[in-house]
């Protein structure tokens, strides 16, 4: 393990930020595993997982680039692992494209390095034709939205 997992490790074990429904930490010698469940029912769940070289975020058909090692510190992983999760359960909103009732496109709306990220994954091949619509999923409750923006104020 080197000093990459272990500033992961020290961000798991040092206390996330609090979640209506707790956050679940799994550390094997492969890789480590932090996984965000949906906070309400509309809500979505999210998956980081950590390797030697870098830390993948995933969820519900989304995922993006990595916090590659080469490029992200292991002192500054530790800062923005805590704005990302706090993002997700503060304000981020996924939004998912359908065809035919088949997802084909995700968008992930979150706050970053303090600035609002559009976030896109999708399909190269779907049906074009077919019946379109969009649902959006958010962790956030009217509560936490309060809280949030509190937060955000100081």
């Amino acid at each position: 393990m080197n000093e990459f997992r272990e500033a992961f490790r020290a961000f798991a074990k040092s206390g996330t930020p609090n979640s209506q429904i707790p956050i679940q930490f799994t550390f094997s010698d492969d890789f480590d595993t932090l996984v965000i469940p949906e906070q309400n029912p509309n809500g979505f769940p999210m998956k980081l997982e950590c390797y030697d070289y870098g830390v993948y975020p995933t969820t519900n058909g989304w995922h993006s680039g990595p916090w590659d090692v080469t490029i992200w510190h292991p002192e500054k992983l530790r800062a923005s692992l805590t704005e990302f999760v706090t993002s997700i359960l503060l304000d981020a909103i996924l939004e998912i494209r359908y065809t035919n009732e088949h997802p084909f496109n995700w968008t992930l709306i979150y706050t970053f390095e303090g600035n609002r990220i559009r976030d896109t994954t999708g399909l190269l091949f779907y049906n074009w034709l077919g019946r379109r619509a969009t649902r959006q999923f958010a962790n956030y409750t009217e509560m936490t939205m309060r809280c949030g923006e509190r937060l955000r104020r100081r």
